[in-house]
């Protein structure tokens, strides 16, 4: 496996530069701020800022919607409007790496909503950390310069933002020393940071740190309420680490990995598949050494864009990463396009997925709580209706059939799109929610029916009684009837004037003590059976 030098420095100076980008998804809600005092804020992005206006044009006017309006961009800056740039050390073997953060930015979908409300599952944020390598003064040059494995490792050891297992702490003491931590937190440095004086709260500061940049106030009279407690974060993004966009620029791009041509056995040297280096970065893998397993190569050709591979240039997309290999030409500032137009593609296509995600938990959790409280129907109908009427206003806004008018753009976001498994986790969570919604409205169906029928028994027995009382409280009918009876059973005839068997007011209220009795009856009977059910499954549940 070859280890190439890397471009380092600035990375949007002319020709480029390596750098990683790492995007923590989180869902957020805003309050009023009570810090007045702090020394960094996240500040909007103009249209100027970060050539906003370009990236715009790049888009249909519905994406360009989305992505720049109905999401705002924030950059973390000083007073002077300075960014967010400290430097430090990370650690590789025994090579001390000098690296530098370039941006810290905050975008926040949906950010329009009133304060107070309650979470919304379509407010979902991204605090977005740019890295590169620190390059000297002019003048001078590094006498170890970084390497595309040094990239590697960094790339895969920097993302956590929590540990996945416990030994991954001890690796992570050797890899990132106390004093980064507190220059990328802003707190003071510590006079030493012996590895074997680590606590276990200072080596938890090494993950935590990425929370604590989200306590920055947002424009000095907002400030963020993140969800980051564990089982919320999770649901909100199933991993523990940050999402990688990474671009690896070599003298040469990926030519640098090829074989000399008096070693080439086949003509395909150029595909992106045949190379361990390319497929670690795609993966986020630590360097390693030897060829590429059959399925490696299988899952790298379905994940990389092949257009440019002949001339070295390599782009891919999975569900945790995005990649680039190659060396800008001069008339083509490619490291450009892929770190601002192809980015805000992904960064859409992260939102869906991490939209997603909430709605899947938050069906889940609805439905638990129903199996736990059976008998609070009538909120569990109502936080269906709300969670599909939700996820319809997602649908109509996120998803459409166009993003942009440029070729490789389309090309790119539709393999970003299958990359990132977007259209089976829609498909899936639309599924769920439709079927939820479905039973919800046939149980509204039933409810409405129990109720008709209810309506239905006590209006027949109204009517019955009502008949039955009117015939005998009308003078007339009475007497009409009694002369009827009088002359089948041949009694004597009744010459008093007529008069009704019932008075009026009796009558009335006979009919209506009736049909409230009917009415309770009825209801007693429908409780009656309800709870002899949940006394059934409850002795059942008891003997299992």
């Amino acid at each position: 496996m070859k280890n190439p030098v890397l471009k380092y420095g600035l990375p949007n100076r002319t020709g480029g530069a390596s750098y990683s980008r790492f995007v923590l998804p989180f869902a957020y809600d805003l309050t009023v701020s009570t810090d007045k005092e702090s020394e960094f804020v996240f500040n909007e992005l103009k249209d100027k800022d970060e050539d906003l206006d370009a990236r715009k044009k790049y888009l249909t006017s519905e994406t360009d919607a989305v992505i720049f309006t109905r999401a705002k961009w924030f950059r973390l800056e000083d007073e002077s409007g300075s960014p967010f740039s400290p430097s430090f050390v990370l650690n590789h073997r025994r090579k001390k790496l000098k690296l530098r953060v370039e941006n810290v930015r905050l975008v926040l979908f949906e950010s329009r909503a009133k304060y107070g409300a309650p979470w919304d599952l379509l407010q979902n944020g991204f605090l977005i950390l740019d890295l590169y390598f620190d390059a000297p003064e002019k003048g001078r040059s590094l006498r170890n310069p970084p390497t595309l494995d040094d990239l590697l490792y960094v790339n895969e050891m920097f993302r956590f933002f929590d540990p996945p297992y416990p030994e991954h702490r001890d690796q992570m003491v050797g890899f990132f020393p106390m004093e980064s931590v507190d220059a990328l937190t802003r707190v003071a440095s510590r006079k030493s940071d012996k590895s074997s004086n680590d606590t276990g709260e200072s080596s938890q500061k090494r993950y935590d740190w990425w929370w604590k940049l989200l306590e920055f106030p947002v424009e000095r009279n907002r400030c963020l309420l993140v969800c980051k407690d564990d089982a919320k974060q999770r649901s909100v993004y199933p991993d523990n680490r940050a999402f990688v966009w990474t671009a690896a620029l070599l003298a040469g791009g990926a030519k640098a990995l090829w074989p000399e041509i008096g070693d080439l056995k086949e003509s395909d040297h150029w595909n992106a598949d045949r190379y361990l280096e390319w497929i670690n970065l795609l993966n986020v893998d630590r360097p390693e050494t030897g060829n590429p397993t059959d399925f490696e190569r299988d899952w790298a050709k379905e994940r990389t864009y092949h257009r440019w591979e002949q001339f070295g240039t390599y782009y891919g997309f999975t569900t945790h990463s995005g990649a680039m290999l190659g060396d800008p030409p001069s008339y083509s500032p490619t490291h450009l396009h892929f770190r601002e137009m192809y980015f805000d593609q992904m960064l859409l296509l992260l939102y869906v997925r991490t939209t997603l995600f909430r709605f899947s938990e938050k069906l889940s959790s609805i439905t638990s709580a129903e199996r736990m409280q059976p008998d609070g129907q009538e909120e569990w109908l109502k936080e269906f209706r709300d969670l599909y009427r939700q996820f319809t206003e997602f649908t109509n806004m996120y998803r459409f059939p166009l993003l942009s008018n440029q070729q490789q753009a389309l090309e790119m976001y539709a393999l970003a799109r299958k990359s990132t498994d977007i259209d089976e986790l829609f498909r899936e969570v639309q599924e769920q929610i439709r079927a939820s919604y479905e039973f919800v409205n046939q149980e509204e169906a039933a409810r409405l029916g129990d109720s008709a029928e209810r309506l239905s028994v006590v209006a027949a027995i109204g009517v019955v009684v009502t008949i039955i009382v009117g015939f005998l409280a009308v003078p007339d009918v009475f007497d009409s009837i009694y002369r009827f009876l009088a002359n089948l059973l041949q009694l004597p005839a009744n010459t008093a004037t007529p008069r009704p068997l019932l008075n009026w007011r009796l009558g009335v209220a006979f009919v209506i003590i009736v049909s409230l009795g009917s009415l309770f009856g009825y209801s007693a009977l429908r409780l009656l059976r309800r709870y002899a059910a949940h006394l059934k499954r409850f002795l059942r549940k008891r003997n299992e």
